[in-house]
């Protein structure tokens, strides 16, 4: 699997076959963000963003989180719920784009390592370790080059190291 990766890195310029898999991957994470973001556009989980972060708060294992959660987070749950929606909807637009898909894959991540830290459960772990391990894939691959606008960016001066 790690020479498969290897050689994806390698050869997203060309968009070959072999690579085929890269824009599958990313595509796929790009319509699972934007499905999951289209439920936090709703006025049911406007309101009910502040109780599921006070839950967090008191059920989270990690005592700095809680502090995060009850001194930022809730006082400002409404600016916070519509981030949370925003940023998801962009990530996934970007990642089925390819447009800066990397920098998306990497706010995917933050998010991700956010819901984590807030649920916390054990049975997630699997869920979101496997949507972390997904983005880090479309991260060090630049999977946004294979049938996607990163390809044309790399060629920018401005864009060359970021995608």
């Amino acid at each position: 699997m790690a020479k498969s990766v290897a050689e994806g890195a390698s050869n997203t310029k060309s968009g070959s076959g072999k690579t085929t898999w890269l824009a599958l991957l990313r595509i796929y994470m790009g319509a699972y963000f934007i499905h999951t973001s289209i439920d936090k556009f709703t006025a049911s989980y406007l309101g009910e963003f502040s109780r599921l972060v006070s839950r967090w708060a008191h059920h989270t294992n990690f005592a700095w989180y809680e502090g995060f959660l009850n001194n930022y987070v809730l006082p400002h749950a409404k600016f916070f719920a519509y981030l949370t929606a925003i940023g998801e909807f962009y990530v996934g637009l970007s990642l089925i784009l390819g447009f800066l898909s990397g920098l998306a894959a990497i706010f995917g991540i933050l998010l991700y390592i956010n819901y984590y830290l807030g649920e916390g459960s054990p049975e997630e772990v699997w869920r979101f370790g496997m949507i972390l391990v997904n983005l880090f894939v479309i991260v060090v691959t630049g999977a946004g080059r294979v049938f996607g606008l990163d390809k044309f960016l790399s060629k920018k001066i401005l864009f060359k190291y970021i995608v």
